[in-house]
């Protein structure tokens, strides 16, 4: 009989960790909080890094009617829109890399990787909340919030950046708010009156950023408008937003966001938490995956992408080797420095997209500038990030 992982989460990690376990020969179970798959959020970045998973999960095709490849990422002032700093995407990427850049949003993606779960017969086991587990030598048992039992060889924890079983594993460190919030909103393309291109927009002001890109084959336009706050009182991590509000927060920003936030009918507010990376990832036959041990800011767009890359990288392990205490501590062991690096990166860039006053926005300028002649000669800064394949062997 198979060994059977069980998986706290039916979230992006959750489910990469899932299918890969069960592309290996594991027998897997699920266990989701929520009553079923998630609809809301907005879109999402997906880099090579997390493309070439996604592709080794043979998930491309049901994925296809929900991607959009943006032909480059744009750098630009906030209210002159001028251009700052251009990265060609789409098929450069694609060449350079051999997986390419999309564009999804977020419950698109949750909703193909839940059908696939559900085309490979993975029981996922919604409105049950997984609060305790017990590892021995043997195996693992998890204990529901109605006191029910389950068993398996392994957990994997990929409840989020609220999880209570992260704290059976690693010190409890309480999710710390970095100051920070993002509206997030989509739109109809048809809606605006000028037309829209295929690039990722950043559009960077004092204390704020704006960024746009189309999803759903262009039909859709996804914003995500970054703001800076003292406190965040309210006791979820996202609510409904304030669109008047959002319009008053950039009414002297340029005219494309202009005409973004006066068509946009809704959005979001989450508040931007961080938690420190733990420094265990495992604990007995259990591991930790996403969100649930390295919650980042989302300012290199790569918190799903470093969860499909746990996931991915986890089931390898298990199936690697027979002893678990090794499986996870080498799990462990590939991934905590590059996360590190990440989520490092990631925090860094809020002064570069942030930059308030002369000599700030000269360094970001000179940044920007940098990046982008050191791509044209061929020194790609972000080859670290992009070129991560544990699909046919890591680069890094």
């Amino acid at each position: 009989m198979a060994d059977k992982v069980l998986i706290a989460g039916a979230g992006i990690g959750g489910l990469v960790t899932a299918l890969r376990c069960q592309q290996l020969g594991f027998a897997v179970e699920i266990f989701e909080q929520a009553s079923g798959p998630e609809k809301l959020g907005a879109g999402i970045q997906l880099s090579p890094n997390a493309t070439r998973i996604l592709r080794a999960l043979n998930l491309e095709t049901a994925l296809a009617p929900f991607i959009n490849q943006p032909h480059s990422a744009l750098f630009l002032n906030y209210q002159s829109g001028a251009e700052l700093l251009n990265l060609p995407l789409g098929d450069e990427i694609l060449n350079r890399y051999g997986a390419p850049y999309w564009h999804i949003h977020r419950a698109d993606l949750i909703a193909c990787l839940s059908v696939a779960i559900g085309k490979k017969a993975i029981p996922i086991h919604y409105d049950t909340k997984l609060i305790d587990f017990v590892s021995n030598r043997d195996k693992v048992i998890v204990i529901d919030e109605e006191n029910k039992k389950h068993t398996g060889q392994f957990l994997v924890i990929a409840d989020g950046i609220h999880s209570i079983l992260r704290d059976k594993i690693t010190p409890p460190t309480p999710p710390r708010f970095t100051g920070q919030m993002a509206w997030r909103g989509t739109l109809p393309s048809a809606a605006l009156p000028r037309s829209t291109t295929h690039s990722v927009k950043n559009f960077l002001g004092p204390d704020k950023h704006f960024v746009t890109y189309p999803i759903r084959q262009g039909e859709m336009i996804n914003f995500v408008a970054v703001t800076q706050t003292s406190d965040w009182t309210d006791d979820s991590w996202r609510q409904e937003g304030d669109i008047a509000q959002l319009r008053q927060d950039f009414a002297d920003w340029n005219t494309e966001i202009q005409d973004i936030l006066q068509q946009a009918k809704s959005c979001q507010l989450w508040g931007l938490f961080e938690r420190p990376l733990a420094r265990r990832w495992y604990d007995g036959r259990a591991a930790l995956v996403g969100d649930a041990g390295h919650a980042m800011l989302p300012f290199l767009a790569q918190g799903a992408a470093m969860a499909i890359e746990d996931g991915y990288v986890l089931g390898g392990q298990l199936a690697r080797y027979s002893g678990h205490a090794k499986a996870l501590s080498d799990y462990q062991t590939m991934r905590y420095n590059r996360v590190k690096r990440v989520q490092q990166r990631a925090s860094r860039n809020t002064g570069l997209y942030h930059a308030k006053g002369s000599i700030a926005r000269l360094n970001q300028r000179l940044t920007l500038s940098l990046v982008g002649k050191l791509h044209s000669a061929g020194l790609d800064p972000f080859a670290w990030l992009f070129g991560y394949d544990p699909v046919s062997g890591f680069s890094d």
